[in-house]
């Protein structure tokens, strides 16, 4: 019966221990750089080869054994790659795309005894020339969108001075978070904001102060002039001028007609001698 036991026990040990070799760890590597795969197996002066091979397709990449170190793989292959003798560590330099793989490292002591760890490697482009575009309606609703010059599975995250946004009554953020969109008021004027893109192996930000945006003036107190209303002002002008005009040339009219009257009165006077009485008798 304790056997038993004994055996069992045994067995879920080495089914954890084998379920642990099993796992990978995940290295994220950049583009371009230089990446590194160190192991956390115990090594020390028993152990008398070391083998990195990837996983897909299976290739032996390096080997350590009697303390000499030898490559495989194609020439520049060979010269991207080390295997430091001191950990088991293999550095990768230049990261290309086609590294992104699963690597294996397997140490074989003098004892026979083999340990196993695995690793996988993802790459990823860096982040470069993080800027902020924007865009405003004629009401005022401004829309900063975050870009990039490179930079792959990258995620977005807004901040208004210390504070992170999210999406609220007074900012909305599109689904990936690349744009930031929101109503310009005395609130936000001279506030900065800034766009923070990053993926796993780097970030950047940029900077928008809204100072001057909308020259703080509302929309319902910008006025301005239609056409219709333009029309009908020049109409009201010029039909102003045409009245004014025929009320001068009428009051000219009247002056000369009663300048005629008295100069006729005159002459007739001085025809009679200068006999005062009224005007009907003159015509008799």
């Amino acid at each position: 019966m304790e056997f038993g036991k004994w055996f069992i026990c045994c067995s879920l040990a080495l089914s954890v221990s084998a379920f642990q070799s099993q796992a990978r760890l995940l290295v994220n590597g950049s583009l371009g750089q230089s990446a590194s795969l160190s192991p956390e197996i115990r090594h020390g002066k028993l152990d008398i080869e070391v083998v990195w091979r990837r996983t897909s397709p299976k290739l032996q990449i390096a080997r350590y054994i009697m303390e000499r170190v030898h490559y495989y793989g194609s020439e520049d292959y060979k010269k991207r790659i080390k295997l430091h003798p001191g950990n088991f560590s293999l550095q990768i330099s230049d990261v290309q795309r086609e590294d992104a793989v699963g690597y294996e490292v397997f140490v074989t002591r003098d004892s026979g005894e083999e340990t196993r760890e695995s690793f996988q490697l993802d790459v990823y482009e860096p982040v470069t020339g993080t800027e902020i575009k924007q865009k405003i309606t004629d009401n005022c609703t401004m829309t900063l969108t975050c870009s990039v010059n490179t930079g792959d599975h990258i995620s977005f995250r807004w901040w208004r001075g210390q504070t992170a946004l999210i999406n609220n009554s007074s900012h909305h953020l599109s689904t990936n978070g690349q744009e930031l969109q929101f109503h310009v008021t005395e609130d936000t004027n001279g506030t900065v904001y800034m766009c923070e893109a990053r993926n796993p192996v780097s970030e950047g930000t940029a900077q928008f102060n809204m100072s001057g945006v909308c020259k703080g003036i509302k929309p319902a107190e910008q006025s301005y002039h239609s056409p219709c209303t333009v029309k009908m002002i020049i109409s009201v002008i010029i039909l102003t001028i045409l009245l004014s005009v025929i009320v001068i040339i009428h009051v000219i009219s009247k002056r000369t007609q009663l300048r005629g009257r008295r100069t006729r009165m005159q002459t007739r006077k001085e025809l009679l001698g200068g006999t005062e009485g009224p005007a009907y008798e003159l015509d008799a």
